[in-house]
């Protein structure tokens, strides 16, 4: 079974850094790391709900699921403990440096089952497996 899952929600009413201008050519706020805090902020997970997104995708041990607009993994990491080893997450985004905060954050917390793809331009960063 195939999943897709999407990290940047719209319309919560909650201000994730996307209200603030300038914004980078990814329509990322300049100041990189605020909004990397702004992502990581614990007070995310109240609003967003995060276990029970992936709870809702119905997702279980062996699936294939992407997560399209990664961001830092904030939810890819999570689908990933939902996946098992034995499943797999691609991580798409269109940002290098979101792509890098993935991969660090992989080797942090020693999940493998999580694969970045960078998607710049248009071009490629599609995963090799079928996602739905």
């Amino acid at each position: 079974m195939t999943k897709v899952g999407h990290g940047h929600s719209q319309g919560h009413g909650h201000d994730h850094g996307h209200a603030h201008g300038p914004y980078d050519k990814h329509r990322n706020p300049e100041d990189f790391a605020r909004y990397l805090g702004k992502l990581e902020n614990p007070d995310r997970e109240e609003w967003q709900m995060p276990d029970r997104v992936v709870e809702a995708l119905g997702l279980g041990e062996g699936d294939v699921a992407c997560d399209v607009g990664a961001g830092t993994g904030y939810l890819a990491l999570r689908m990933a403990r939902a996946v098992g080893p034995s499943g797999a997450v691609y991580a798409i985004d269109v940002d290098p440096r979101m792509i890098e905060e993935i991969g660090q954050r992989i080797r942090a917390t020693g999940i493998e089952n999580v694969h970045p793809i960078l998607s710049a331009g248009g071009r490629g960063g599609l995963p090799p497996r079928r996602c739905q």
